[in-house]
């Protein structure tokens, strides 16, 4: 799901069995933070910046960093541990793994500081994909840490009147902190102009079936294409490619044979959607099964 979200912050999106088939080419293997995720990030076109756990090691460094990438605007992923108390009733302070548990989306990070170092009032928010879900409640998805109070070692993640999640924390010299900065699509002259998704539903139903290499019946999804950043009176091409592996990362004109195509001037009227501002802004209706990656340049670009 962290991969899926980020994917849609720069224009793709795809289904939770074609993320996890992208990844490790089986439905009973995982897209993992500090193991598979930059190889998988090449395969879907995105720029990642891994966090170096081997010469940067602290919970402390490891928030700072995490804030200096949020702050420049990347999609930022990272893993933490599950309160195995408040989940599954289990009363074993080291149950749940030794390096972390879950995978999980940074939001934003409010700070009082101008600054991209660590300060322990600095407050996270976190997507958690709907994981902790109570059955009074139903999934929570964002949580609210300050960096002080979020940081915790595996028996404190599990204290029965603790936090749902912590960030994993070790007093020895092995850093149990990993985590991923998507930078953008590749892009190797910098051609494209910003594209965002937005879905109409933030879930896929039904899911797939734990362990199974079944892909699940597809469902309809309506897609919000947004392409940002353009300039009155300039001609655009938006490209729609439905495979990973036929998206160019130059000449994005000259490369199309692979690609729909839907042409616009910004910002006069349009049969495909409307302007607002810079932006345009179109709708698409797809199925959850398909594969979507849209990339935009200038009509005059290579």
């Amino acid at each position: 799901m962290s991969l899926i979200m980020a994917g849609l912050k720069y224009g793709q999106y795809f289904s939770q069995y074609d993320a996890r088939d992208i990844a490790t080419g089986s439905q009973q293997k995982y897209y993992l933070i500090g193991t598979n995720d930059q190889d998988t990030s090449k395969k879907v076109g995105l720029g990642s910046i891994e966090f170096d756990s081997r010469n940067n090691i602290g919970a402390e460094n490891y928030l700072a960093w995490v804030k200096k990438q949020v702050r420049r605007g990347y999609a930022v992923t990272i893993t933490v541990y599950m309160n195995y108390y408040l989940f599954y009733g289990m009363t074993d302070p080291s149950a749940g793994e030794y390096d972390y548990d879950h995978i999980v989306s940074v939001s934003k990070i409010d700070s009082d500081y101008d600054d991209d170092l660590y300060h322990a009032s600095d407050v996270i928010t976190m997507e958690d994909h709907g994981l902790w879900a109570p059955r009074t409640t139903g999934p929570v998805y964002l949580f609210n840490y300050t960096f002080a109070d979020f940081i915790g070692t595996r028996e404190e993640a599990n204290d029965p009147k603790g936090s749902v999640y912590s960030l994993p924390y070790s007093s020895h010299l092995t850093c149990f902190n990993f985590g991923v900065a998507h930078t953008g699509i590749i892009d190797d002259y910098k051609d494209t102009m910003r594209v965002v998704l937005a879905t109409n539903v933030n879930y896929e139903d039904p899911e797939i079936k734990n362990r199974s290499d079944e892909r699940p019946a597809a469902m309809p999804v309506t897609l919000t294409i947004s392409v940002e950043g353009l300039q009155t009176g300039v001609k655009y091409n938006l490209y729609r490619y439905n495979d990973e592996n036929t998206v160019p990362t130059s000449s994005f004109n000259k490369n199309s044979v692979f690609a729909t195509k839907t042409a616009f001037t910004c910002c006069s009227s349009s049969d495909y959607g409307v302007f607002n501002g810079s932006t345009f802004v179109m709708h698409q209706s797809i199925m959850s099964n398909e594969k979507v990656i849209y990339r935009a340049v200038r009509t005059d670009a290579l």
